[in-house]
């Protein structure tokens, strides 16, 4: 559907103040004028957001001047609203919002599921770099012992200590 809320309708300025949708599944394209309970004053120049089945009306220039008021459109029951649902008006599983901006509480578990993260990642890290530090010094106690034959390292001959 393309939905149109108001605007201009001549030269004269005079304000449209009907809700107009087309069909776009149709073969034939025709704005037809949606039955609405309520609409807001006739205004034109607004910002308009489409919000699932909800279409946000803000500010705009009404026949006394500019407005700052919002307004919200149901599409699905044609009334206006005063207050609505963001997680029920784009029907998201709660899936896809559990970490985003529709979620409007704190999960109980995100912090303990960042803790889990942060002990794999340190046990992940330090438990190799453990091993490498007792693998060098065994290597260094056993290079330690005495009796060993050191060499020199550009003539390749035996060097007494």
């Amino acid at each position: 559907h393309i939905i149109v809320y108001g605007g201009l309708i001549n030269e004269d300025f005079e304000i449209n103040d009907q809700l107009l949708a087309i069909d776009t599944t149709r073969s034939v394209w025709q704005w037809e004028r949606v039955n609405f309970e309520n609409l807001p004053p006739a205004r034109f120049d607004y910002a308009g957001v489409l919000l699932g089945k909800y279409l946000m009306v803000v500010g705009g220039e009404t026949e006394v001047g500019y407005s700052d008021s919002t307004y919200g459109l149901d599409l699905e029951a044609n009334k206006t609203i005063t207050h609505f649902d963001l997680t029920e008006a784009l029907n998201l599983p709660r899936s896809a919002y559990d970490y985003s901006l529709f979620e409007t509480g704190r999960d109980p578990h995100l912090n303990s599921r960042r803790s889990t993260t942060l002990k794999a990642i340190l046990l992940g890290t330090l438990i190799p770099v453990f091993v490498a530090s007792v693998a060098f010094v065994i290597w260094w106690f056993k290079s330690r012992k005495s009796g060993r034959m050191i060499t020199d390292p550009w003539t390749m001959q035996p060097v007494s200590k």
